[in-house]
């Protein structure tokens, strides 16, 4: 998929390395490609800190339109090429997620808290 990164605020086409440490702050970051269509805000925004309030539709709207146009570019496409690209938004979805979960961890340890095991969980061994 080629990515083509449009930044109006910079007036910059095709430059997406520049948001990496650029100090500007995002609410939506929307990945467009002939098969499909994703937020990967949580890709480019980990931390909460670095995000402009989401503000210009609810959330489950959002999800609406992007599962709407997501199905109109694949309406076209073979059952196992549909399959093929649902298993791939599954895993992206984990990735997304799991950089959540990072941000959540890496704050909360900043802050001086502490992880705590699960009920049944296994601790991991201690030293010194």
């Amino acid at each position: 998929m080629q990515k083509v990164w449009p930044s109006p605020s910079v007036a910059v086409l095709d430059s997406g390395l520049r948001i990496i440490g650029w100090g500007k702050k995002m609410a939506y970051c929307i990945a467009f490609s002939h098969d499909g269509v994703t937020d990967v805000t949580r890709r480019y925004v980990r931390l909460q800190k670095y995000a402009l309030p989401r503000t210009k539709c609810p959330e489950a709207v959002l999800v609406h339109i992007l599962n709407e146009i997501r199905t109109m570019r694949r309406e076209r496409l073979s059952p196992s090429d549909i399959k093929r690209l649902e298993k791939e938004d599954y895993l992206e979805e984990i990735e997304f997620r799991r950089f959540e979960w990072q941000a959540l961890e890496a704050e909360a340890t900043k802050n001086g808290a502490r992880r705590t095991a699960a009920p049944g969980e296994k601790r991991p061994r201690q030293s010194g």
